[in-house]
């Protein structure tokens, strides 16, 4: 089950941008420096004298993102018609992983999508309200748990992919850190290790783990929590969000409540950039806006529209990072992949079940809150089942602030780790 390492450049490695004699690479909170000889950097130039050349540029950036949208919404609305969970996201990111896979070239830009994820933060911070703040006091017992999970689960991973893929060390442990894709990538580079094969182990988990955890809540959430409480699912159908009102005033609440969004979320995102907080697009706009809604300042929500957008762009972004993946490598690293993950999910099923009866905690949020996915993932299925959105997203941003501040410390050559 081993992989030779290739040579190829990752398809999955941050972003560079060519400067003088360096080129710099950027991540989450993360910063690389490499030095280029003048023809390297010279190469990397746009062709200078061509006046169209910046404009064909944008077109052809427009084009491959118009393609994966396409495929996107073709993915939505088949899921939609079938009347699968999250249709405009599972769709989306159903069609454009086969497509990527089939050789289709799309993209969606980085910025674009940070702009997704920060409209999807604002959604989860409304989930917060000063009911929910009064009950964070009972919250510190399983955040502990959480760490310890966390760790638990990054060392059976890594004996895991040491001992039945044989990959090596630095491969192994990164593809077992649970979040921060494009930093555990470039982390895995800078200590010898191989980014393609921990891009791909991480985008097989965070792929399976969003298809596989709304398919189960669908199917146990009606005898689990009722069926009042199943059936009141907020981004199953976009529009359900909004109140039934005549189309001037619709119109006019979509504005107001879109402003308070982009307003928080624009504060969140400068403040989280302020003080280095990981993923500031996703994290700061999740803080602001369950901040302002934890205390009464807003009742905002997200205009329906704007979500169904969001979805299908973040679907469509996931689909995207399959990309360049060879066959050769989803048989050998996605086998390896998938054995990591039952272990994982085995191990958040064991966990659920023995927090939830020692603590009387509904077993559905202790799981979404302990799954080994997405924090945005997570949180958009706890808000769609009403499953305690706020305290699945506290736990998930507990375990992203740990991942990306730890595993940078532990790193000898990251440009995080603090000076010997």
């Amino acid at each position: 089950m081993s992989m030779a390492k290739s040579n190829a450049p990752s398809p999955w490695a941050p972003e560079c941008r060519a400067g003088s004699h360096r080129a710099v690479c950027y991540g989450p909170r993360l910063r690389i420096r490499r030095l280029l000889s003048p023809d390297q950097t010279n190469a990397s130039k746009k062709p200078t004298g061509f006046p169209h050349a910046a404009i064909m540029t944008e077109k052809i950036v427009f084009l491959r993102l118009s393609v994966g949208v396409l495929i996107g919404l073709l993915g939505g609305a088949l899921f939609a018609a079938l009347g699968l969970p999250l249709p405009w996201l599972l769709g989306a990111m159903a069609a454009t992983s086969l497509a990527a896979l089939g050789g289709v070239d799309f993209a969606v830009p980085n910025r674009l999508r940070q702009v997704t994820l920060a409209v999807a933060g604002s959604l989860i911070g409304t989930s917060f309200n000063p009911e929910v703040l009064a009950r964070m006091g009972d919250w510190p017992v399983t955040a502990v748990l959480l760490v310890g999970f966390v760790v638990l689960s990054v060392v059976l991973s890594t004996v895991y992919f040491r001992l039945a893929a044989r990959f090596d060390p630095p491969t192994a442990f990164m593809s077992s850190v649970p979040g921060g894709l494009s930093i555990m990538v470039a982390l895995s580079d800078l200590v010898g290790g191989d980014g393609r094969q921990v891009a791909l182990v991480q985008s097989i988990r965070v792929l399976v783990v969003v298809f596989l955890i709304p398919l189960f809540v669908a199917v146990f959430a009606s005898p689990i929590l009722g069926a009042g409480q199943s059936e009141g699912r907020l981004a199953l159908e976009i529009d359900a969000a909004m109140p039934a009102m005549a189309a001037p005033t619709m119109a006019n609440a979509w504005f107001v409540d879109g402003f308070e969004i982009a307003l928080m979320a624009g504060l969140g995102f400068i403040l989280a950039r302020i003080i280095r907080l990981p993923a500031a697009y996703l994290t700061g706009p999740i803080l602001a806006s369950a901040v302002a809604h934890g205390v009464g300042w807003s009742n905002a929500g997200v205009p329906g529209p704007i979500l169904f957008v969001s979805f299908v762009i973040i679907g469509t972004s996931i689909g995207a990072r399959f990309r360049g993946a060879r066959i050769a490598d989803l048989r050998d690293t996605g086998r390896a992949a998938l054995g990591q993950l039952a272990l994982l999910l085995a191990l958040s099923v064991l966990a659920a079940a023995a927090i939830s009866r020692g603590f009387d905690l509904p077993f559905l949020a202790v799981l979404l809150a302990f799954a080994p996915g997405g924090v945005f993932e997570m949180c958009l299925i706890a808000i769609a089942f009403n499953i305690d959105p706020a305290f699945v997203a506290f736990h998930h941003l507990l375990r992203l602030g740990l991942v990306m501040v730890v595993v940078p410390l532990l790193v000898p050559r990251s440009p995080l780790a603090p000076p010997r």
